[in-house]
């Protein structure tokens, strides 16, 4: 429990009837009997029970409480109503328990009237009329009838510890030193926590997705002169003529070449990357290993319109350019091809997202910390001084990360492999079969197994290949 905060200069207002009538109307609905006694103004416990003439015990305290921690225990709840015997000594690490809340303290005076709309020592055990979920301790039902003030100093209330479990509904619970001695502690259920940081993660990053959308998102303008020569590409739906269907010849990427120079050409293939500026935009176009640049002008037939709606397409998006293959005296830096594209039109395929988990550059870059990518230490490396893709995110993004050029070596040279391998067993005159695989028991746990006896041992057939995938 944390320290009381400290004392401020609050003065203390007039007591009021609201409070007291808002009580009484409450029991009246609840069809609970009641009786009000008047004496003359009490703040302690023990004084109301000297005036009311009853034992101590009786008497209902009424504690409110404000969970101070940094993030509140129960979602929206920031304060807690308890209510024990007079007679019985509050435990606050008793109670921290039996609410799991980190810390709290004691309501200050004007916490309480603001709250309650009552003074410090006529606050009611009815949380429902404020809003304020409430416990009572099992030491205040060991009384048939149960007293307390009901809103102001003056008034004191009596009524059956029944009707008022009727009228209020608490929770029950122990948390007085007393009753904690005499043990048969209720069972504390925990409240199971959501674990939601992967739902508010996805909200995050759906929130900046929208966000990069509206700063990039560019309408094609059907009013546009070049309007014919760009723009997002229709589905098909293999309504194509099939006897033109396969005419539209594409260019691989890594066969362009200086020999090309000055002829119309087709690419399809990924933007890698992408810079735009006035009237000017640079892409490179990249398929597997190979890449090239490709520059779009304003020109006679290009207009301004088109060069911004296309250096806005986002990377990794999937293009159909038409371009003449040029040859520039230097060059280009960072691509694989010597020539350079001089975009014609340009049509999207496929658009990617906006804003993609990593960029493939990214996680091209030798990490020499291999720390920083198998742990979470920061979006940077000191070592490296620069983004370091974590092996996380890699794992969940698998479908971009196989499109590292490393990871599509590992692969090349894996392919490589088996074809050697069977090049050379075919010209040894082996034949390549493929025969059933055998198992020690039944994949799918089905009935249809083919069971036979290997070696004295019993197996089947593999019904499944979930095994070996």
């Amino acid at each position: 429990m944390t320290d009381a905060p400290k004392e401020n200069t609050w003065a203390e207002p007039a007591e009021t009837k609201d409070s007291f009538d808002k009580i009484c109307e409450f029991l009246k609905q609840k069809d609970c009997a009641f009786t009000v006694t008047e004496h003359k103004p009490v703040l302690t416990c023990e004084e109301a029970a000297e005036v009311r003439g009853v034992p101590l015990a009786s008497g209902a305290k009424a504690m409110l409480l404000k969970d101070t921690g940094k993030k509140l225990s129960r979602e929206g709840v920031e304060y807690y109503l308890a209510i024990l015997s007079a007679a019985n000594k509050f435990s606050s690490k008793q109670f921290k328990k039996t609410i799991s809340c980190k810390s709290f303290r004691f309501a200050t005076p004007e916490e309480v009237h603001m709250k309650t709309g009552s003074l410090p020592g006529a606050v009611s055990p009815f949380g429902q009329l404020f809003g304020v979920p409430v416990w009572v301790d099992r030491s205040l039902g060991k009384n048939d009838s149960i007293n307390f003030n009901c809103g102001l100093r003056t008034h004191s209330m009596t009524m059956s510890y029944a009707d008022y479990i009727k009228a209020e509904g608490p929770t029950p619970h122990v948390f007085t030193d007393e009753e904690i001695e005499l043990g048969d502690l209720p069972e504390i259920k925990e409240e199971k926590k959501v674990d939601n940081r992967d739902a508010k993660k996805a909200e995050r990053l759906a929130a900046r997705q929208k966000k990069v959308e509206e700063t990039v998102d560019v309408k094609w303008d059907p009013k546009d002169p070049s309007a014919a020569i760009y723009g997002d590409r229709e589905i098909i739906r293999s309504q194509v003529d099939p006897e033109t269907r396969f005419t539209k010849k594409f260019v691989h990427v890594q066969d362009i070449s200086k020999e090309m120079k000055d002829t119309e050409i087709i690419v399809r293939s990924r933007v890698h990357n992408v810079r735009g500026k006035g009237g000017l935009a640079f892409f490179v176009l990249r398929q597997q290993f190979a890449t090239v640049q490709a520059v779009l002008q304003v020109e006679e037939g290009i207009s301004k319109g088109m060069v911004n709606f296309c250096s806005r397409v986002p990377k990794e998006s999937i293009v159909e350019v038409v371009a003449t293959v040029t040859v520039p005296e230097k060059p280009v830096d960072g691509c694989s091809s010597a020539c350079e594209l001089k975009i014609k039109s340009f049509f999207i395929i496929d658009r990617s997202a906006p804003m993609l988990p990593f960029q493939i550059d990214d996680a091209s870059k030798l990490c020499l910390n291999q720390a920083a990518e198998d742990q979470d230490l920061g979006e940077e490396s000191k070592e490296d001084k620069g983004t370091v893709v974590k092996q996380d995110v890699r794992l969940n993004n698998r479908i971009i990360d196989l499109r590292v050029p490393t990871n599509q070596a590992i692969f090349k040279i894996q392919s490589g492999v088996c074809r050697l391998y069977r090049e050379f067993m075919l010209k040894n005159n082996f034949l390549e079969i493929h025969s059933p695989k055998m198992i020690g028991g039944a994949s799918e746990g089905g009935a249809n197994v083919f069971k036979f006896q290997y070696f004295g041992q019993e197996a089947c057939l593999a019904q499944s290949p979930q095994l070996y995938k």
